[in-house]
C-alpha cells in the first residue's frame, strides 16, 4: 500500500509538472511568433523604419531568453540578424557568438559571422582543434537546444522512476536494461545542461557592444589610454580579470589593458 501511495503522488506530480510546462511553452511560441512577424515585416522596409522594427525583433527573440531561460543556438542566431539587419554588428557578433557553442558546424552561422565582421573590418577568430573534438564527441550538447535537453531530461528521467517503481513489483531482464540506458542518458543531458548553465555563468570571452570603448591601463579613468584610439563596436577579446565595473582583457595580438564593464558583453 505504501509503494502505491509514493508510485500515485509521483505520477500525479509529473502530472502538474507537465501541464506547468505546457503553459510556459505555450507563452514562449507566442513571442518566438511575434517576434519572426516583425523580423518579416523589417525586411519589407527599409532606412529607419527597417532598423526600428529589426531592433523590436531583436529584443523580443531576447525576452525568450532572459524570461524562459530559453538557451538555443538558432534563438541566438535568429537574434543575431535581427541585429544585423539593423545595423547592430557588435551585437550581431555576440550573438552569433554565443550560437556559435550551440550549434556545430552550421554554414549559414559561420557565413553570418564572417559578415558582421567585414562590416567592421575585424580578422575571424580561429577556433582550437579540442573546441572541434569536443564537438565532435558530445555532440547533444552542440546539436540540441538547452530547452530541447532539458525536455528530454525531464521525460528520461520521469520514464527511468517510473520503470524503477515498476521493477519493486516485476523483476526483469529488459526492465533492467532499460533502466540502466535511460539512466545513463539522463546522466548524459543532465551533465549537459549543467556544463551549459556554468559556461553561461562564468564567460571567459566577450565582445564590445557600445560605439566605442576607450582601453586603459588600469581599472580606473585615472589610468592612462592604452592606446590612442578607442576600440569599435564588435570587438572580441578574452576576460583575464573583473574588478568591480571594469575587466582586464586580452586581444587575439596578445595586447592587455583595461575596459569599462558597461561597454561590453560576456558571449
Amino acid at each position: 500500500m505504501f509503494r502505491f501511495i509514493i508510485l500515485l503522488f509521483f505520477i500525479l506530480s509529473c502530472i502538474s509538472l507537465a501541464s506547468v510546462i505546457a503553459s510556459t511553452e505555450n507563452n514562449s511560441d507566442a513571442i518566438f511568433k511575434n517576434a519572426q512577424d516583425l523580423f518579416n515585416q523589417a525586411l519589407q522596409k527599409k532606412g529607419e523604419e527597417k532598423r526600428i522594427l529589426m531592433l523590436k525583433s531583436a529584443l523580443h527573440f531576447e525576452s525568450l531568453v532572459d524570461e524562459f531561460n530559453i538557451q538555443n543556438g538558432y534563438l541566438y542566431y535568429n537574434i543575431g540578424n535581427a541585429y544585423y539587419e539593423a545595423g547592430e554588428y557588435g551585437k550581431s557578433i555576440l550573438n552569433y557568438r554565443r550560437a556559435q557553442r550551440l550549434i556545430i558546424n552550421n554554414q549559414d552561422l559561420e557565413q553570418n559571422l564572417q559578415l558582421a565582421r567585414q562590416e567592421l573590418n575585424i580578422p575571424p577568430s580561429k577556433e582550437e582543434w579540442g573546441t572541434q573534438i569536443s564537438k565532435s564527441i558530445f555532440f547533444w550538447h552542440y546539436l540540441l537546444s538547452y530547452s530541447t535537453r532539458n525536455y528530454l531530461f525531464i521525460g528520461i528521467f520521469s520514464l527511468f522512476w517510473i520503470l524503477l517503481a515498476i521493477s519493486i513489483f516485476k523483476r526483469h531482464i529488459f526492465l533492467f536494461s532499460a533502466e540502466l540506458i535511460l539512466g545513463v542518458t539522463a546522466l548524459a543531458l543532465g551533465g549537459s545542461m549543467v556544463t551549459s548553465a556554468y559556461m553561461n555563468s562564468t564567460s571567459k570571452e566577450g565582445v564590445v557592444t557600445a560605439n566605442k570603448a576607450t582601453p586603459r591601463k588600469g581599472p580606473g579613468l585615472g589610468y592612462q589610454r592604452y592606446f590612442e584610439e578607442d576600440l569599435i563596436n564588435g570587438t572580441e577579446f578574452e576576460i583575464l580579470e573583473e574588478r568591480k565595473i571594469w575587466w582586464k582583457v586580452r586581444l587575439q595580438n596578445r595586447e592587455v589593458f583595461w575596459l569599462k564593464e558597461e561597454l561590453l558583453e560576456k558571449i
